[in-house]
């Protein structure tokens, strides 16, 4: 691929001791400060298909001109993560919408779009805040309980499973399937992503076959019946919404909500504000999203000999957007190291850095997280961490196994 000049930092991303107490953000502000694209090398067990190593970009403007261009870069041709089989084969990447470019990117994302408007999320707000309450009553009583196994868990699995159309029964093996992909360096997972993508398509061919036999008002039914161009997608392609929608509407949502509250938890001048009024909780979800970052990053590969932030980029070369590291960056975030909930028109790319990849789902996961910190501040505003948070070092989704809270018990409703 490249032999490329430029700044050559002695960093392997892909070790994810960096990443054991979450994102490296002092490594993001070294490079930002001395090369702002700078290269890293493949480490030796990469197979010579995956080049010789990768860009990485860490300032927010470098970002956004990559991922608005997917003419430039694409998603498709090198796939998403280091290296391109991080979470499944390049092909099983490349079914999914997220693995896709424009004009087949376009198509895909028209079929589902329309679940995700702000119409339908004014329609859901109701079920969200129901969700939320059972959620809730489950362990209230108790005083105690995992946050993510009780709360920011099961909320975001209740309502991409109720929207998907997936049987109360069912629901379980899509959390382990969710797990395996996204904790696909989890020495603890019982199961490979391999497997866990294998399962999950036969499972959409299962689900399929028994919308066409018999619709519901559901997006199993709405992808199953989807033409583009005329043609009915292919087996492939509808399972490959299918998982990408289940997977990246649990975890990132479950992340974002416990670590959420985490902060909230050891800021607690900024939790007693929001406490006392919680007309600024839409803007504290944004600053949450900034603050937690879940999605590290995205991966794109250069179409043709090009230029970013100064640096020449070889066609085939690997570029790597640490979109954590321009939530920190103080050209794009003033004060960035300050978690403020009465941040104003708090710029972020927790869903992205625009374009045509912006996160589908992000109006979803504002209305679960809104109602959620909500609720939670109102009914449990005395919440403590009784426990370690426990994550998976992950460099490319943080995967958040557990964190233990406690809290004056209270009455269900």
């Amino acid at each position: 691929m490249s032999n490329p000049a430029g700044y050559r930092n002695d960093i392997d991303f892909s070790d994810m001791r960096h990443f054991a107490d979450g994102p490296p953000y002092a490594l993001f502000d070294q490079l930002r400060e001395r090369a702002p694209v700078s290269w890293s090398d493949a480490p030796a067990a990469w197979p010579a298909a995956e080049g010789s190593g990768y860009w990485n970009l860490v300032c927010a403007a470098d970002i956004a001109e990559v991922m608005r261009d997917s003419e430039r870069f694409s998603s498709w041709r090198g796939g998403i993560t280091i290296p391109s089989y991080a979470v499944g084969s390049l092909e099983s990447v490349r079914a999914m919408m997220i693995g896709k470019d424009p004009p087949e990117h376009t198509a895909q994302r028209k079929v589902v779009m329309t679940a995700f408007t702000q119409r339908q999320m004014t329609e859901l707000e109701g079920s969200v805040r129901e969700n939320v309450r059972k959620v809730i009553n489950e362990v209230i009583e108790t005083g105690h309980c995992d946050f993510v196994a009780a709360i920011s868990g099961p909320l975001p699995m209740s309502m991409v499973a109720d929207l998907l159309g997936v049987p109360e029964d069912d629901r379980a093996d899509l959390f382990r399937w969710t797990d395996a992909i996204v904790g696909f360096n989890d020495p603890d997972s019982p199961m490979s992503p391999a497997d866990a993508l294998a399962q999950a398509s036969d499972y959409m061919v299962k689900l399929d076959a028994e919308r066409q036999r018999e619709p519901r008002d559901d997006l199993v039914t709405v992808i199953g019946q989807a033409e583009v161009d005329g043609h009915r997608l292919s087996a492939e392609d509808r399972a490959g919404l299918f998982i990408q929608l289940f997977a990246a509407g649990v975890d990132t949502t479950r992340a974002t909500l416990a670590l959420g509250m985490e902060a909230l938890i050891r800021h607690p001048e900024q939790r007693r504000k929001l406490i006392d009024r919680p007309d600024l909780i839409p803007a504290a979800v944004e600053e949450i999203n900034r603050w937690v970052s879940v999605v590290l990053y995205m991966k794109r590969t250069a179409t043709r000999d090009t230029e970013i932030g100064g640096q020449r980029v070889r066609e085939g070369d690997a570029i790597v957007c640490w979109q954590a590291a321009a939530n920190r960056d103080p050209a794009f975030i003033p004060d960035p190291y300050r978690f403020d909930v009465e941040r104003r028109g708090c710029s972020h790319m927790a869903f992205g850095g625009g374009g045509r990849h912006i996160c589908l789902g992000s109006s979803l996961a504002r209305l679960e997280l809104r109602l959620a910190i909500e609720q939670v501040l109102r009914r449990m505003p005395d919440m403590a961490l009784d426990g370690p948070v426990l994550r998976t070092p992950a460099n490319w989704l943080q995967n958040i196994k557990s964190m233990p809270v406690r809290f004056t018990p209270g009455r269900r409703e």
